[in-house]
C-alpha cells in the first residue's frame, strides 16, 4: 500500500503545480509593433520584446503600460516600444516622418533645405495655440 500512495504523491504535486502557476493570462496591447517585435510578454504593466530597429537588427525593449493613455495600442520606432497617440495638427506633417508623442514631446525626422534628415522634437505645452512648423529641420511653434 506504501507504493501505491508514494506514486500517486508526486502526481498529485505536479498537478497542484500546474493549478499553482498556470494563472491568468493577460493578453498583451495591440498595436503596430505586433509585426515588427517578437518575444512580446507582459508583466504587470510592463511590455517586454525584441523589436527591430530598422536596420535588420533586434533590440530589447520595453515600456511601462501606466505612461501610455489608457486603450491606446503601441508602436515600434526603430527598436524602442512606444506609446501610440494622435499626433497634433501642424503643417510639420509635409515634411516630417517618423513622428511621435510621448511625455508631451513630439519628436520627428524632418526636412532640412539641404534634404538632410534632422531629429528633432519639440514640447506640446510649448505651442498650445499656433502652428507646429517644420523650419530648416527644427520643430517650431508659428504663431499667427
Amino acid at each position: 500500500m506504501t507504493n501505491r500512495y508514494a506514486l500517486s504523491i508526486p502526481g498529485l504535486l505536479t498537478a497542484a503545480a500546474i493549478v499553482a502557476f498556470s494563472g491568468p493570462a493577460f493578453a498583451v496591447p495591440g498595436g503596430s509593433y505586433l509585426k515588427t517585435c517578437q518575444s512580446i510578454t507582459q508583466i504587470q504593466s510592463t511590455v517586454k520584446a525584441k523589436c527591430d530597429n530598422g536596420h535588420g537588427s533586434l533590440r530589447a525593449t520595453s515600456i511601462d503600460l501606466q505612461r501610455c493613455q489608457p486603450g491606446v495600442g503601441l508602436d515600434n520606432i526603430y527598436g524602442t516600444l512606444t506609446c501610440h497617440s494622435r499626433l497634433p495638427p501642424g503643417s510639420y506633417k509635409q515634411s516630417c516622418g517618423g513622428a511621435v508623442v510621448m511625455d508631451g514631446i513630439l519628436r520627428a525626422s524632418c526636412l532640412t533645405r539641404s534634404g538632410a534628415a534632422s531629429g528633432t522634437r519639440i514640447r506640446l505645452d510649448s505651442c498650445p495655440r499656433g502652428d507646429i512648423a517644420n523650419i530648416n529641420g527644427q520643430l517650431l511653434c508659428v504663431r499667427s
